[in-house]
């Protein structure tokens, strides 16, 4: 919306443009009073600083004229031959692309012939700016009661885009049902303390050359009054194993703007998150709490569902997260991971017994696992199958696979090395997808990989170890550690 509020011409402190020329003769002339020629050329322009769409009157007092011819540059008309002319220029003198590019104006100019024949002229500057353009936005426009509003200032061809050293614009805002009412300042802070729908109006001035624009906004401002806080939730899962996480969702109405949750048997057991991430690691039905508050009048609702998260003991761990590992095994010193292994001789004997967790050799973390052989006496072919049967590799889609472990052979017997394999094998049929043999010497930590292309299924690793023969009364300790699978 534009409005002119006041078109005034702006007289630069009587800055009349009059150019006065005199000649001055030696020699007796009509012209001539007491020695001096009588002044002859007289123009004079009412002023040189205006707005678009705005007029400037020239007037030419000169004497015994001849002829004239007026020059207009940059306004509506381009020539005129009479005494007196009021000329529009409706295109400002500036780049309103580039503001700050100073302008060098418009020209006119006066020439006139006098009956002598002689001739003498004169040219005006003209600066013609731009119309203001009054314009604003605010950081809302729809708001709870109590609530501030920041309001910033658009407006167009104000002085100081132009002249930036100059500071010649003012603001007058007008706020409806907000505090302050009025304002004078660039980008005011308004709050609005009570509910309702509110219009905003600007005024900007400009002093110089004078001009104003009025920007209404109707409606703009939505101020709502406080609706009951009713606390809602939901949560991603809500039977897990123990280990697990969950997420929780807040689906709160009421304008809310903290949260207060307690987790019994969660970690953490408390969150002021608004959507947060737990996980329960002991089996057990356990509530959910969630207490939501508004800070702008104090309100508070809480909601409890009872036996909403159901936690269930591990099946076996499934080492799965969002990279391409599919499988795991890291014994950082936990006893409860030995059960995961089935420990095997040539005729299925088992020898768990000779399985245990050492926290003094390990390649990563905390701890390895070890698998202690003897045999004494002249070398034999003795297989010893170490089955890790109960941590499964989920296999959900067909493509190659590695599988990486680190091993250590500690020897004590007269051999130097070791020979063992590593292999994928299929859960439901026992069979090994791949193997892969290694004859190693003992004494330092070595990375076992094989790959193998797999289809869909349940997987487990078997690692398996034997005397080849060339061992004399074998004495030897395995350290297995970082296991993985990891789809290539």
């Amino acid at each position: 919306m534009k409005q002119f509020l006041n078109r005034k011409f702006f007289n630069l402190g009587l800055v009349v443009l009059v150019m006065v020329i005199a000649f001055i003769s030696c020699t007796p002339d009509s012209n001539l009073r007491d020695g001096i020629r009588e002044v002859t050329f007289r123009a004079t322009a009412n002023t040189a600083l205006i707005t678009e769409g705005e007029s400037i009157t020239y007037i030419d007092s000169s004497l015994n004229v001849a002829s004239r011819t007026w020059t207009f540059n940059g306004a509506d008309i381009t020539t005129s031959d009479q005494k007196e002319v009021e000329v529009m220029y409706s295109e400002p003198s500036f780049d309103t692309v580039n503001p700050a590019e100073q302008s060098t104006g418009f020209f006119t100019t006066l020439e006139v012939e006098h009956d002598d024949g002689t001739t003498e002229s004169n040219t005006f500057r003209v600066i013609v700016y731009p119309e203001v353009e009054a314009a604003f936005t605010a950081d809302k426009t729809s708001a709870l009661f109590g609530s501030t509003v920041q309001f910033t200032n658009l407006t167009k061809n104000r002085r100081s885009e132009f002249e930036l050293e100059r500071e010649e614009d003012s603001y007058l805002w007008e706020f409806e049902g907000g505090t302050p009412a009025t304002s004078t300042a660039e980008n005011p802070v308004v709050t609005y303390p009570e509910p309702g729908v509110y219009n905003v109006k600007l005024t900007a001035h400009r002093a110089a050359p004078e001009h104003d624009d009025i920007e209404v906004k109707t409606d703009y401002i939505t101020i709502l009054a406080a609706i009951p806080i009713e606390p809602k939730f939901s949560a991603n899962i809500t039977t897990i194993e123990a280990g697990e996480a969950i997420t929780f969702t807040d689906s709160s109405s009421g304008d809310g703007d903290s949260w207060k949750w307690t987790f019994p048997g969660g970690t953490p057991e408390t969150s002021t998150e608004q959507n947060p991430t737990v996980v329960y690691n002991e089996a057990g039905v356990y509530d959910v709490t969630l207490e939501v508050n508004r800070s702008q009048d104090g309100e508070s609702e809480s909601i409890t569902k009872a036996e909403f998260i159901t936690v269930t003991e591990a099946t076996g761990p499934y080492c799965n997260d969002e990279s391409n590992l599919v499988g795991c095994g890291n014994n950082d010193g936990e006893e409860q991971s030995l059960s995961d292994w089935v420990i095997t001789g040539d005729g299925g004997e088992d020898r768990n017994a000779n399985f245990s967790v050492s926290t003094e050799r390990f390649s990563e973390g905390s701890g390895s696992l070890k698998y202690s052989y003897s045999e004494p006496g002249a070398p034999a072919f003795t297989d010893n199958f170490l089955r890790y049967k109960e941590v499964l590799v989920k296999v959900d889609e067909a493509g190659n696979y590695t599988l990486s472990m680190d091993v250590f052979g500690d020897i004590s017997s007269s051999g130097t090395e070791f020979v063992f394999e590593i292999s994928l094998v299929n859960a439901a049929t026992d069979v090994e997808a791949n193997k892969q043999f290694f004859r190693k010497a003992g004494g330092s930590w070595f990375t076992a990989t094989t790959s193998v292309d797999l289809a869909p299924g349940d997987y487990y690793v078997m690692f398996k170890m034997w005397n080849p023969g060339f061992h004399a009364d074998l004495d030897i300790d395995v350290y297995l550690d970082n296991i993985t699978v990891v789809r290539n």
